[in-house]
């Protein structure tokens, strides 16, 4: 007895590469085939349209000098026509390694446990104001160092133990989560270990917590990118 009924067909897989250069945009595909010329850029958006495009993962490439705003055009370009199978991809030189996820992972910095104190000692409001006051400069600088895309809105606390000197034997950080940046908090706890406070009087040690909150500036708009100049900027 032989089955007469309709068998389904996967349709073969050619994922789609896209190399962008100065030259133009140079379409590529795992299967073997003619070599084409480079496309403008303006000319593109036709081309990402076609059947071959949408049924296939497509891959955006690039040299080293092509802006970043012509990369994000491009994706953008593909998210209008409805490619949900397009990224970016980048060769990373031999060699090259990348950050281990370290989600989850207690920061290095973070306050674990009340501070040991011997001897509690006291500092004036007005000592500790003056002194802590760089810290906001600092705290700014730390925050402004991160790339945009780390920068979240957020708060935490830095505790800081003052000696009988008036050094910082210890410096922490205290609900530091909602940023997510262990660099943000290297940064501030480096800083903070500079301070410089008075002898407290009497003599011992001070415990200090300072609350800090940090949040992104608007970023500005980047003008537009004329494609035509950039692909063929000879013309």
């Amino acid at each position: 007895v032989t089955d007469t009924g309709a068998i389904a067909s996967t349709a073969e897989v050619i994922p789609q590469a896209l190399l962008v250069t100065p030259s133009g945009v140079f379409h590529r595909a795992t299967e073997p085939s003619d070599e084409q010329a480079p496309i403008a850029l303006d000319e593109l958006s036709r081309t990402l349209g076609s059947k071959l495009f949408l049924d296939n993962p497509v891959y955006v490439t690039a040299d080293a000098e092509t802006p970043i705003q012509v990369i994000a055009h491009i994706l953008r370009l593909g998210l209008e026509h409805g490619l949900d199978q397009m990224g970016f991809a980048l060769a990373l030189p031999e060699g090259t390694r990348l950050p281990t996820d370290r989600s989850g992972a207690p920061s290095p910095v973070a306050c674990r446990g009340d501070p040991t104190i011997a001897e509690q000692g006291t500092l004036p409001k007005e000592a500790i104001s003056s002194s802590f006051s760089p810290m906001t400069d600092y705290a700014q600088r730390c925050y402004d160092a991160l790339p945009y895309s780390d920068q979240r809105a957020g708060k935490l606390a830095l505790r800081i133990v003052v000696n009988a000197e008036g050094k910082v034997a210890e410096a922490c950080t205290i609900d530091a989560e909602a940023l997510g940046s262990s660099r943000l908090e290297n940064c501030l706890v480096n800083k903070a270990q500079g301070l410089v406070f008075p002898e407290p009087s009497p003599k011992g040690e001070v415990v200090l917590s300072a609350p800090l909150r940090f949040a992104p500036k608007p970023r500005t708009r980047a003008l537009p990118v004329c494609p035509a100049a950039i692909v063929n900027p000879l013309d």
